[in-house]
């Protein structure tokens, strides 16, 4: 516990503001027990605010000064003056809580290291939007540096502290002996605004922590100090000057200050159109006598740095501490189709990782739908999820692509705008700690929001370049398709790389995905997680039994190498199949299937359904499981599905790839039509043969891929990830 401490209130002014608040403050110290001290530093007030204190509040010192020396010199001479080792700041319009003081002291008990910790404030005003919460946050934006007061969430609470950007002057507890050794606030800001944000920007550089803490709230009467000195105008004109100020006499990183120098004019520029091109002029006009004091100041401050700008405001890693020690995360996955059971393994896959993680963790979900019929699907995500919003995802035909460098699909069909603004917004309010994209068609999306510098990590479901390399080694190209293919394989490789490299981490469902990847740049952070099935979901009893020659193949027809195999099936394979048992059936199961893919149903032997509410009737009324595959990346969860259900199923070696797959073990394999069509047939003549494979399938994905244990491998991926440094 800290010796003593001193609450400094600078007042201008303020003789009706100290009325409201000093006996919540008085109430507040008596109820430490640890005889707090109460200062009213006085800048020279010509409202009797001096008489006024020494009449009401005998208890509380007064430090009447000769004349107003502004905001930053006011408080400096009170905290000299404070005979507390913990000084707490607070502007003259705070009324605070009985017991804000006690979790501000407590912090710096806890944390030697501490500078400051701040306050969580809400307006007196209720009916006020709360443009300032106390947790704050700043990050580097092309030159500038941009300001945040972010959402307080349950989370937060439950923690106690959280890093923040800065400690605001008005209401945060400072170490003094600390506050002291860096000068104070610096004159450089006067009068007003900036100089904690500084203050606490030069005691983060040196190593030590400021904080944020949400039990020890206090309320605002925003402005009600300053506009008694101020116009609006003048205001603006004055924070944006200091922010100027803030840049040049702080950011040596010579690469971010180039960036600034050359970047600011041309923004100004920019503005010229706007009314906020005047007060930028106006801003630059009252900086720039004080840029070679600036630059002095920083070339000294430089050599005491124990952090660099970059660390500070353009990655996470000085939250990297906190969030190494942080059990419980706030998650939220985008995802570009609802997670949901029986629509397609990527849905599956991603619904059992968030359903699972959910349980001891914060997860919320920012996904696409398709059409008025996943509105339901939302609804299943709502009693495990923090916060699930939808978004109607349309065609993004307006994405620039100027030098046709991009793919089609992840621009012109998953770009949204408005999912970019709310991906945006959802991030700039500080309720996560990491960002999950699932599928490179969102990891796209992620360009927006690295310089906010939270974690992001990408699930890569298939590398989508290897598909086209498939297509281009296998046969029945012309030289021109071939050539057609090449310059397609380069684009997709060359967005992949770069999408890629833009992430903390990256998972792959298979080692060859990986290598896929890392062949090209062996430093991409890529950890291999296969998917998984949940197997008492799938082993349920109570389904039909299965129909004589039916097969059924399950898959999202959107997705090309799932169509692509449809249409080989039933144009090469399945022809063979009915010379030998004309009565063979085939059930196309599954969302969005072509016009193509339709035009081939004929309600008998070529059945397809199009969306269905459970897979699982008709899986159950097939008697082989087929999946003939010719292109693709990734693990197939639709084998592993099969294998829960105990059936018998025929492959493609593309298809059994990176499963614990066994050729005559737990499925069939074969690669050419005339073999395809000749283990189908097999299984239908050979009840045991298929008894014996639905088992053996059944106990491997019982042993390697059952949900709850790859659901706990992913929250170890997690942890391992924010406790190492790359």
């Amino acid at each position: 516990m800290p010796s003593s401490c001193s609450v400094v209130i600078l007042n201008w002014n303020g003789r009706d503001l100290l009325a409201q608040g000093l006996p919540s403050v008085l109430d507040a110290a008596a109820e430490t027990g640890e005889g707090c001290e109460i200062l009213v530093v006085d800048n020279g007030s010509t409202d009797d605010s001096v008489g006024f204190v020494r009449d009401s509040f005998p208890s509380v010192r007064v430090l009447p000064l000769d004349k107003n020396y502004g905001f930053g010199e006011g408080n400096n001479i009170g905290v000299r003056n404070a005979s507390g080792d913990i000084v707490v700041l607070l502007n003259s319009d705070m009324v605070v809580e009985k017991h804000f003081l006690r979790p501000l002291l407590d912090a710096f008990e806890a944390d030697a290291n501490l500078f400051a910790a701040a306050c969580q404030i809400f307006f007196q005003d209720e009916g006020k939007r709360r443009e300032e919460t106390g947790k704050t946050f700043s990050y580097w934006d092309h030159g500038v540096i941009q300001y945040l007061h972010q959402d307080v969430t349950s989370l937060d609470c439950d923690r106690n502290y959280v890093p923040v950007s800065w400690a605001g002057g008005g209401a945060s507890a400072f170490d003094k002996g600390k506050f002291l050794h860096l000068g104070g606030f610096r004159s450089l800001f006067s009068p007003a605004y900036v100089e904690d944000t500084d203050l606490s920007y030069r005691a983060r550089k040196r190593g030590w922590g400021v904080v944020f803490t949400p039990a020890s709230v206090v309320y605002h009467k925003h402005r009600a100090s300053s506009t008694k000195r101020y116009q609006e105008e003048e205001l603006e004109v004055l924070i944006r000057r200091n922010q100027l100020l803030f840049i040049w006499a702080n950011v040596s990183d010579r690469k971010l200050f180039a960036e600034h120098l050359l970047t600011h004019p041309l923004r100004v520029l920019r503005h010229s159109m706007k009314d906020l091109a005047l007060l930028d002029w106006r801003a630059l006009r009252r900086a720039l006598p004080s840029y070679f004091r600036c630059r002095r100041e920083n070339r000294s401050d430089r050599k005491l740095a124990a952090r660099g700008d970059r660390e500070l405001l353009s990655t996470w890693s000085w939250r990297r501490t906190f969030l190494r020690h942080a059990e419980k995360l706030s998650i939220l996955f985008v995802c570009p189709y609802v997670p949901t059971l029986g629509v397609h393994a990527g849905g599956a896959r991603m619904f059992q990782i968030i359903r699972g993680l959910s349980a001891t963790h914060d997860v919320s979900v920012l996904t696409y739908t398709e059409t008025a019929r996943d509105e339901p699907l939302l609804e299943d995500l709502k009693p495990f999820c923090t916060r699930v919003i939808g978004v109607r995802r349309g065609q993004s035909l307006n994405e620039p692509d100027w030098f046709h460098v991009k793919p089609h699909s992840p621009p012109k069909e998953f770009a949204n705008p408005e999912m970019k603004r709310i991906l945006t917004e959802e991030v700039r309010s500080g309720r996560y700690d990491l960002i999950q994209f699932e599928y490179l068609e969102m990891g796209y999306l992620a360009r927006g929001i690295r310089k906010l510098n939270v974690p992001i990590i990408m699930t890569n479901h298939e590398v989508q370049s290897r598909n086209i390399l498939q297509s281009i080694r296998s046969s029945g190209h012309s030289l021109i398709e071939k050539l057609q293919l090449l310059y397609e394989w380069m684009i997709m490789l060359n967005f992949e790389l770069r999408v890629s490299n833009w992430f903390d981490m990256l998972i792959a469902l298979t080692d060859a995905d990986r290598d896929a990847l890392q062949q090209y740049v062996p430093r991409l952070p890529i950890v291999v997680h296969n998917t998984g099935v949940d197997v008492a979901y799938f082993s349920s009893p109570g389904y039909p039994a299965s129909e004589c020659h039916s097969m059924v193949f399950v898959g999202y027809y959107r997705h090309f190498p799932n169509d692509d195999a449809m249409r080989y099936f039933l144009s090469e394979i399945f022809p063979l199949i009915r010379a030998e048992y004309p009565d063979a059936k085939i059930s196309i199961v599954g969302a969005e299937p072509t016009t193509a893919l339709r035009g081939l149903h004929d309600g008998n032997s070529v059945i397809v359904t199009g969306r269905v509410g459970d897979i699982r009737p008709y899986m159950a009324r097939s008697a082989v499981y087929i999946v003939p595959l010719r292109l693709g990346a990734g693990i197939r969860g639709k084998i592993m599905e099969a294998w829960a259900m105990k059936k018998p199923v025929v492959a493609t070696s593309i298809a059994a790839s990176g499963l614990k797959a066994e050729d005559g073990k737990n499925l069939l394999i074969a690669d050419t039509p005339a073999e395809f069509a000749r283990q189908v047939i097999r299984l239908f003549r050979d009840a045991d043969l298929s008894r014996c494979l639905g088992e053996s399938g059944f106990q491997t994905v019982v042993r390697h891929y059952d949900w709850p244990a790859q659901v706990k491998y992913h929250e170890e991926l997690y942890h391992h990830f924010l406790r190492s440094e790359r």
